[in-house]
């Protein structure tokens, strides 16, 4: 918002100027600047996301233990090969060792997981998703809190001016008029919402501002929280001086009476708790002397289908949470309208050095776990908020649309994009919504943990089989002797990754909770698979070859073709 800056103030690189002009030494410069504190930040949560985040990690780690799972197995039968087994050369022992190594570890799973991704994605943009990190795919699955923003995105960002809610607090004035001197006081190329507010309202407001002469404007001040507009009303010759601001502010000029002002006071609080938002109009008697006109009633109203998606959201075990900066009551409201199971809010005064509230709470990571919102925030508290959730062990989920969504965005676990934001919100975010409303979300998880699922069984059988390859070959040599020849494990191995690349498209349930990266059940799994399997397959190997002195047979049934037992046993082993 338009600040009021003057000799000896601070301007931040990249401020635009709207009025005035003036001389300015250049003070902090690169890492000293607020701006490359607040880059900073965005760009390592972007690199921790870009490095693959969580499923890199889990995934790094199955490939570790499968890589030293398959070391020990070759090794030990090199070292038993050498030992037992005077008539095989160093040289055909290191070769059949070699590919037994390439056969265990999986050379594919970039690929597969890249295709499933990729595949997944593509679902996802069906349902007006766009995904712009995959590994955000399996985050969003394992997201348990979901972040929001109100304004524009739980809300529909469309300020509207309620005529018959609207208050008039002297009688010589209509709405009517007291909407045209608040008429003046806008900017329309500014953008403001509230500004576009009052111009819609009027559907000449062209004809109405031309019927004033403006010959002072005063733009809003975030530190006055009012514009001032001194103007001329060209038919009467007559000087007007109209302020536009926060009540609290006007309601402080002299000139208001104590009823005026008590009863102001009730219906700011009334209205507030029914989800408006109230500005307040006044004009100048004299110089020492103000007549308060009214409150301006404006109403941000919830998107048609948040109600909804709050509660399917917690429904499917994530919890909603509302960051926004708009006043406690405003947020209080709205919440009650989305029916937010938990309205415990908190305004900025909890993220204060010594706040009672976060000593009662145990800290601020438990204060924002149990929160159901945040009111009256700036974008670094947003962050804060995140990071405190983070730490407390949850996959943080990010809604937003504006640039002081940004921060957050980008350090959530997912940031969301909604529909109609800035360049700068989708720029932070892993997903984007096509389509106006937050249902679309709902969407993105139920596929998001179809795709998990989808990968959670390739994990499972991608350490199960490595497992198996590596102890039936094993097994059945230290058994019975036999050695597979190297076309038999490189053709088991083409068709085994052959028949995985289909896992993209596999046809799996969703689940009604968040899932859980994490390698215990993944490796818990697939060891009692790999056991069971390898088991299976070194008995069925066992009591298919029966050894005489001289000769090992299938069933006890020599080849006509005149192969070996080990050639003819392997091309039934594929089968």
């Amino acid at each position: 918002l338009p600040g009021i800056k003057k000799r000896g103030d601070s301007v931040l690189s990249g401020a635009v100027v709207l009025l005035g002009e003036a001389k300015m030494i250049v003070t902090k410069t690169g890492i000293e600047s607020s701006f490359f504190a607040t880059q900073v930040s965005i760009a390592q949560a972007k690199a921790e996301k870009e490095s693959g985040g969580k499923l890199a990690s889990i995934l790094s780690k199955i490939v570790l233990s499968i890589t030293l799972f398959g070391i020990i197995i070759v090794t030990i039968l090199g070292i038993y090969i050498t030992a037992t087994e005077p008539d095989i050369s160093l040289a055909q022992s290191v070769k059949h060792c070699f590919v037994l190594l390439t056969v265990i570890l999986p050379v594919t799973m970039p690929l597969v997981l890249t295709t499933t991704l990729a595949y997944g994605s593509r679902e996802l943009a069906k349902d007006n998703a766009v995904v712009q990190r995959f590994s955000a795919i399996p985050e969003m699955a394992t997201m348990d809190i979901l972040c929001s923003d109100k304004t524009g995105t739980l809300t529909s960002g469309d300020m509207t001016v309620v005529e018959d809610e609207c208050v008039i607090l002297n009688q010589d004035v209509t709405v009517e008029k007291m909407l045209e001197l608040a008429l003046i006081t806008t900017r329309a190329e500014h953008g403001d919402a509230i500004d576009t507010a009052i111009t819609k309202y009027f559907q000449d407001h062209e004809t109405i501002r031309s019927a004033y002469s403006i010959t002072k404007f005063v733009p809003f001040d975030s530190k006055t929280k009012k514009v001032t507009v001194f103007a001329k009303h060209l038919s009467t010759a007559t000087d007007i001086v109209v302020v536009k601001g926060a009540p609290p502010v006007l309601l402080a000029f002299p000139g208001v009476s104590d009823e005026t002002y008590a009863k102001a006071n009730e219906i700011l609080v009334e209205k507030s708790q029914r989800g408006f938002k109230t500005l307040a109009v006044s004009v100048q008697v004299n110089e020492y002397s103000w007549t308060l006109l009214g409150l301006i009633s404006f109403i941000d109203p919830p998107r048609f289908d948040s109600a909804q998606t709050v509660k399917r959201c917690f429904d499917l075990g994530v919890k909603v949470k509302m960051i926004t900066g708009d006043q406690y009551l405003t947020a209080l409201e709205v919440g009650k309208q989305l029916k937010l199971p938990n309205l415990k809010m908190y305004n900025s005064d909890v993220f204060g050095a010594n706040s009672s509230l976060v000593d009662e709470a145990g800290g601020f990571e438990n204060l924002c776990e149990h929160a159901g919102g945040f009111t009256g925030v700036s974008p670094d508290h947003k962050l804060r908020v995140i990071s405190a959730l983070q730490g407390c062990g949850h996959f943080v989920g990010m809604t937003g649309d504006g640039v002081n969504d940004v921060p957050a965005l980008a350090g959530a676990n997912v940031g969301v994009a909604v529909a109609g934001a800035t360049e700068a919100a989708k720029a932070a975010s892993d997903i984007v919504l096509q389509q106006e409303g937050l249902s679309t979300i709902i969407l993105a998880i139920y596929g998001s943990r179809k795709i998990f699922n989808r990968i959670e069984q390739y994990m499972i059988y991608l350490i199960s089989s490595s497992g198996i390859f590596g102890l039936v070959f094993f097994l059945v040599f230290l058994v019975t002797g036999l050695a597979f020849p190297i076309w038999a494990m490189v053709g088991l191995k083409f068709l085994n990754d052959i028949s995985v690349l289909t896992s993209s498209k596999d046809r799996v349930l969703t689940s009604m909770c968040p899932k859980k990266l994490g390698t215990v059940k993944v490796l818990t799994v697939a060891f009692i698979i790999c056991v069971i399997s390898s088991f299976q397959i070194w008995l069925f190997v066992h009591l298919l070859v029966v050894k005489n002195s001289d000769h090992k047979y299938i069933w006890g049934l020599a080849s006509p073709l005149g192969f070996s037992g080990c050639e003819a046993s392997s091309p039934l082993f594929l089968l």
